[in-house]
Parts: C-alpha cells; sequence; structure tokens
C-alpha cells in the first residue's frame, strides 16, 4: 500500500476513534444520550468510509491507467473531447 494512502486511511480510522472515545465520555459524564448516540453514528461512518477507502485501495478502482499511460479519472468524456 502506497504511503500516502496508508497515512490517509490512518487518519480516517484515528478520526472517527477519538470522536468516539470523546465523545462517549463526555456523553456518559453529562449523561447526555443524544451526544453518546452521535458520536456513536460519527464513528460508524468513520469505519464504513475507512473500509471503504481500504476496498478501493486494494482493488485499484481509483487509478486505471490505459496502454498509453493516461490516468483514466483524468480523461475527458468522449462527447467533449474536440478533434
Amino acid at each position: 500500500m502506497p504511503k500516502p494512502f496508508f497515512t490517509k486511511l490512518v487518519a480516517i480510522s484515528a478520526i472517527g476513534f477519538f470522536c468516539v472515545l470523546f465523545g462517549c465520555i463526555f456523553g456518559i459524564a453529562t449523561h447526555d444520550r443524544l451526544f453518546i448516540l452521535m458520536s456513536l453514528l460519527i464513528g460508524i461512518c468513520s469505519i464504513l468510509r475507512a473500509l471503504s477507502f481500504y476496498h478501493l485501495i486494494h482493488t485499484h478502482a481509483g487509478r486505471k491507467l490505459h496502454e498509453t499511460g493516461t490516468d483514466t479519472l483524468r480523461e475527458k468524456p468522449a462527447i467533449l473531447v474536440c478533434q
């Protein structure tokens, strides 16, 4: 796994983890159920985003190269290409 992708994956995971950790601690300390639920929702969404990004990295879906070496994500659609 390339280092920039790994760094982004770690950042996504860490943000979600610390949101859940601090949110649940604060929610339990103040007896605020809504705050706890929102923290858990942020954590679940962060886990889903991290898993989705991990899957994207391992399937190489975000970066497919043609024989010419051009990146498919940066190409213009065939309709807009002027010849």
